[in-house]
């Protein structure tokens, strides 16, 4: 079988001043043709590296120190800079930093397709809108028509994959590309991905931390631990046979049941703390006026976790920026009772509302440290002196559990854990008494994962938070929630105590999106 790439005891330090920092060490793969490998690890233990290493896009302060990469795709076109875009192509975890903000989904399709396509402007947009079905992004043009801000992150996703796809490479670069997604638009986008592979005898590197993604669609797989490939192998028998005790805690881990503790429906003689009223959100596309949301209702109370699900596009995202007043809506209310009892009409972004995003790097601003990054909320409100500035910084990341010397470093010296710890600490240090949380795990593995949630339930009994909390995954949202509520098609199509919902769900939209979940969960 023919190697398109081989990597050889390849090593990369980051530099920052005068410290240098092994960030991957005598790293050895080969990528075949027409073959399946997957890379699989903790968050921060290097698969990103690895990806940008094969792309020659390594971020500043980091070189290449040992070792070698060759490249072997024929047509003469073994260099990198020839080879990027297009034949290989990439998605990478976050398609909206990928997407130009400015410019329309069609736009940015059709000068990609142009350089490699010939044909006049009509048959590549015919190309596009075929791929973007092919992903399940049904009526091309309206997508082709919109702007990244318009879609979900679902569906930005899928349309990195039907962009990448587009292009007939000879190999696919994935990472993390099924982060946004929920379990039936995964399995579709995987089922679609593993099949075109076979069709056109694609080469997939699948980066990831899902161990049932590779166990159900790689043949390879290689472990990768602090920098350092630890064992790799035929995928089905690296898991049945693990060497390294690092695989074989990874597997442990996601044989665990999930303990549900004190799970009843939060009592209508609780406080109501946040009262959302007939929200409407609408979109004016090619096609017409599209409905994002139909007249959603519904009540937070006080000390309380509301679970937000729906699939992909469903309108979850979009419910949470209109709550939290950075998207306009077309009608209904949003009303918050302060603590002092007095109703206020949210007409405006409030610091009564702290917000954790799903994408932590790109809700953190790259050119500062994380200092000011959390501290910055308090010196946009001016009633604070540098002392209390400094003492408040010095117990808020005490209690999101961060090391002090993080503080000196930038959003891109930290790994996907340590981001999301940032971004909690600024969305706390001046005392909100709600949090939106829109999707804040799904880009971690599963030990990063549980200690996050962990960390989300102790802050809220330790500052008596209410939490709204948005997420694809099931098994998060028993943990963390009391109640939830269920998107389809922008309308609440189901609402109640938590695990009576899982256990028993009426609508089928529910059943849908219950059906791929694997729950082992256990009532104390």
């Amino acid at each position: 079988m023919k190697t398109l790439i081989k990597i050889k005891k390849v090593g990369v330090e980051s530099i920052f001043g005068s410290r240098k920092k092994k960030i991957l060490s005598n790293v050895s793969l080969s990528l075949k043709a027409n073959h399946s490998l997957a890379l699989i690890g903790e968050t921060g233990s290097g698969k990103t590296m690895v990806a940008r290493l094969i792309l020659d896009l390594l971020p500043g302060g980091c070189i290449k120190t040992d070792g070698s990469i060759s490249y072997s795709f024929g047509d003469g076109a073994n260099s990198i800079s020839a080879l990027r875009g297009g034949k290989i192509s990439t998605v990478f975890q976050d398609p909206a930093q990928s997407l130009n903000p400015v410019h329309t989904i069609g736009k940015q399709f059709i000068m990609v397709l142009k350089k490699h396509f010939k044909g006049d402007k009509s048959g590549i947009e015919k190309h596009a809108c075929d791929w973007l079905e092919k992903v399940g992004l049904e009526n091309g043009v309206n997508v082709l028509a919109r702007y990244p801000h318009q879609l979900s992150g679902g569906q930005l996703q899928r349309v990195m994959i039907a962009l990448a796809m587009s292009i007939s490479p000879d190999l696919f670069l994935a990472d993390e590309v099924t982060t946004g997604l929920d379990a039936r638009v995964k399995k579709e986008v995987l089922d679609l991905l593993f099949s075109l592979q076979k069709e056109y005898g694609l080469s997939v590197l699948l980066i990831t931390h899902d161990l049932y993604l590779i166990k159900k669609y790689c043949e390879s797989v290689a472990v990768i631990k602090s920098g350092t490939i630890v064992e790799s192998g035929c995928s089905q028998k690296t898991f049945n046979e693990p060497k390294s005790e690092y695989l074989r805690a990874m597997l442990r881990s996601y044989k665990f049941s999930e303990k549900i503790v004190k799970k009843t429906e939060a009592s209508k003689s609780k406080k109501v703390l946040l009262r959302v009223s007939d929200i409407k959100k609408t979109y004016n596309t090619s096609s017409g006026v599209k409905t994002i949301l139909k007249n959603i209702s519904f009540d937070l109370y006080s000390n309380e976790t509301l679970g937000v699900i729906g699939e992909s596009g469903s309108g979850k995202s979009t419910l949470a920026k209109i709550i939290l007043n950075i998207q306009e809506r077309n009608s209904g209310s949003v009303i918050i009772r302060s603590r002092n009892g007095k109703d206020i009409v949210l007409q405006a972004p409030t610091n009564k509302i702290g917000v954790v995003f799903q994408d932590s790097m790109g809700s953190l601003n790259p050119k500062m440290k994380v200092e000011k990054i959390i501290s910055e909320p308090l010196m946009i409100d001016g009633s604070f002196s540098d002392d209390a500035i400094k003492e408040k910084l010095k117990k808020i990341i005490k209690e999101v559990d961060l090391e002090p010397e993080l503080l000196r470093r930038y959003p891109r010296a930290l790994s996907g854990g340590q981001r999301q710890r940032v971004s909690i600490a600024r969305s706390i240090i001046n005392n909100p008494e709600i949090l939106i949380f829109d999707e804040p795990t799904s880009a971690l593995d599963i030990n990063v994962k549980g200690k996050i949630l962990d960390l989300l339930i102790k802050l809220k009994i330790k500052n008596k938070l209410s939490y709204l909390f948005i997420s694809h995954d099931i098994k998060a949202i028993a943990k963390i929630s009391d109640r939830l509520i269920v998107l389809g098609d922008g309308a609440i199509v189901e609402s109640g105590p938590i695990m009576k919902i899982i256990k028993n769900p009426t609508d089928m939209r529910t059943k849908e999106l219950m059906r791929d979940v694997s729950l082992n969960i256990d009532i104390n």
